[in-house]
């Protein structure tokens, strides 16, 4: 009996152990996030955080002097660009699609559902309404498609990616 004590006092404190470790990893993590971010942001005069890294970082005690963009649809009165054929077509993190930095993109950030690439003619932070959803313009197109109506949606695999295909689309386009 005393050594099944024993071995169960002795894998709580371990998972404890774990648990602390980890919870300290993962706060130094967002620190440094939250410093990269900073850096980005008196580097490059269009950076902006999402609602989500501007939480964490206030949550942290390392708030990021930079605009704060959400996904938030945008305003159904907001002027907008109709372009009625654009190419939309899905792509992912793998590095044969990218370049060097395939977990980044154009804009400095790491990818995430909802970023989307564009023409070289929009800014990072457009929004992007494709099929009532709204994109953040967050990466560039290959170099052969930046001056075209080329989009290209950030997918989480290479095989959603795939299976949304190529499609013409209609686009609508609000300046930030």
């Amino acid at each position: 009996m005393k050594d099944f004590l024993f071995r169960t006092l002795f894998t709580i404190v371990i998972c404890v152990a774990f648990g602390v470790s980890l919870s300290y990893g993962l706060d130094r993590n967002a620190e440094h996030e939250c410093k990269t971010w900073q850096t980005y942001a008196t580097q490059y005069a269009g950076f902006y955080l999402l609602p989500w890294q501007a939480d964490q970082c206030k949550i942290i005690g390392e708030p990021v002097n930079a605009k704060v963009v959400g996904t938030e649809r945008p305003d159904p009165e907001a002027e907008f660009e109709m372009i009625h054929d654009a190419k939309v077509s899905g792509y992912s993190s793998e590095k044969i699609q990218n370049d060097e930095r395939p977990s980044r993109m154009a804009s400095g950030r790491v990818v995430y559902a909802g970023a989307i690439a564009c023409p070289t003619r929009y800014e990072f932070g457009t929004k992007i309404e494709i099929d009532g959803r709204v994109y953040t313009c967050e990466d560039r197109m290959g170099a052969r498609f930046r001056g075209g109506n080329y989009f290209d949606i950030w997918f989480a695999s290479t095989k959603e990616a795939e299976a949304y295909g190529l499609k013409v689309l209609e686009v609508k386009i609000y300046q930030i």
